[in-house]
């Protein structure tokens, strides 16, 4: 008895989750630094949003240290886009590496982060009201659904701006169960340990780090329930977030190369 289609896609969906990760975790061994760099740069994050923050004035709109910061931060996005690139691409990265900074992606992350920035900005002017807090997470919500695979359109595609989100609507149109599934099952825990609602974790999300929402969401529940001793489960949380997004690297490049027709048409021959 022959396999229905939608059967037979999901077994070849499964296959591409097995490579995937199977490659990713090469990968990551292979490039044993992007963690160690990852966790560095993390924390070099937060203390750098803690001492901003810490200026007068820095609360309430546009500041010369929130532009500072915010530069700082699309710098360290695009020192990581180019670490993860070199290991979807196959590469072994040297220590000059890791401090080289690729001026096409920090540009492009820029760009793509300034139309992020501008659209919430809007949202936050006209949607501002306490009666209107669930509407204005509806619509972050689909934001980060809509454009959560345009860091691997930047990185992968070389892609930047509108295009950049263009395209990731277009690869998600085809390919949005598929991509969305590994997300969820990594978020699943997280999910049944803070008792939250997938809708305002993903609603929280970043599109130029989607992965950052299962570290966001480990963290709200080991402060509320261990206080300060989340050093370790934290640089755990980091790695776990680094192999999930080279996994998503990996299996991006396989989803945006094919269609579903070609691959049911590759395994049916």
């Amino acid at each position: 008895m022959n396999e229905t289609n939608f059967v037979l896609n999901w077994k070849i969906t499964a296959a591409l989750y097995r490579e995937a990760a199977s490659k990713a975790t090469r990968a990551l061994v292979r490039n044993w630094m992007i963690p160690l760099a990852s966790i560095v740069s993390y924390f070099l994050f937060v203390y750098l949003v803690h001492i901003f923050s810490s200026f007068p004035g820095s609360a309430g709109g546009f500041t010369p240290q929130g532009l500072i910061l915010g530069l700082v931060i699309i710098a360290l996005l695009a020192l990581y886009y180019g670490w993860l690139e070199a290991a979807v691409n196959g590469q072994k990265l040297k220590i000059k590496d890791l401090i080289s900074m690729d001026l096409g992606l920090f540009f492009a992350v820029m760009g793509v982060g300034f139309m992020l920035w501008i659209i919430n900005l809007l949202l936050g002017m006209f949607f501002s009201t306490n009666s209107a807090q669930a509407l204005l997470n509806a619509l972050h919500f689909g934001i980060f659904v809509a454009f959560n695979s345009v860091c691997e359109v930047i990185y992968l595609q070389r892609k930047d701006g509108i295009t950049a989100l263009q395209e990731s609507v277009l690869f998600l149109k085809d390919n949005w169960a598929e991509w969305f599934i590994p997300l969820l099952l990594l978020l699943a825990p997280a999910i049944a340990l803070i008792r939250s609602s997938i809708f305002f974790i993903l609603a929280q999300g970043d599109p130029l780090l989607p992965a950052l929402v299962f570290l966001e969401s480990l963290l709200l529940y080991l402060e509320g329930n261990f206080g300060s001793s989340i050093i370790l489960p934290i640089t755990i949380g980091v790695v776990v977030v680094t192999w999930f997004m080279i996994f998503r690297g990996y299996l991006f490049k396989q989803l945006s190369t094919t269609s579903k027709r070609q691959r049911l048409y590759k395994q049916h021959l």
